[in-house]
């Protein structure tokens, strides 16, 4: 995954791209994207629960990801 993430920071300096996720299971995921990325361009979203992960979510111009439940809240706004 941190390769189109540090691809798309090169090319669309323009673009700032916010993961989202739990604790849980992203954690460690978010490190090595963070790791690899260049971090004023490619953010953690520190939401507490999907109430805030959904009022951040409507500020974004376009929503890529594989969590069913955060697809759907996207396609909604």
């Amino acid at each position: 995954m941190p390769g189109w993430v540090r691809k798309l920071n090169k090319e669309r300096p323009d673009i700032r791209i916010l993961l989202f996720g739990g604790p849980e299971r992203s954690e460690k995921d978010h490190e090595v994207v963070l790791a690899q990325s260049d971090r004023g361009l490619t953010l953690e979203a520190k939401t507490k629960n999907l109430r805030e992960t959904a009022a951040l979510m409507k500020h974004c111009s376009a929503f890529l990801s594989v969590d069913t439940a955060l697809m759907h809240i996207a396609g909604r706004r």
